[in-house]
């Protein structure tokens, strides 16, 4: 038996997971041109693959071979499956020049 647990709306998920990795490269960005002591200029170009993302938990369940008949029996009830944790991952590439 093999079951996967995605989320309600992923597209929303992943519109909120390309806000985040856009705040957070911009603010990575500012330190480290603060670091070399100069300014952030123009955005020159964003490398995105634009694909569809994939979420789903990595939840897995292995039900006992002898419990397998009393299932399909209906003689068991079943059993209290809960999903892991979703993490999702996606690349973006953000260039910006120097002044």
């Amino acid at each position: 038996m093999s079951i996967a647990f995605t989320v309600k709306n992923p597209v929303k998920g992943s519109e909120e997971l390309l806000t985040s990795a856009t705040h957070n490269a911009r603010e990575k960005a500012a330190i480290l041109y603060s670091a070399f002591n100069c300014e952030m200029g123009q955005l020159l170009s964003i490398d995105y693959n634009w694909g569809e993302l994939n979420i789903m938990s990595r939840t897995s369940y292995e039900m006992e071979d002898r419990l397998m008949p009393l299932a399909a029996m209906n003689k068991c009830c079943a059993p209290k499956i809960e999903p892991d944790d979703t993490d999702v991952s996606d690349m973006v590439a953000f260039t910006w020049e120097i002044k």
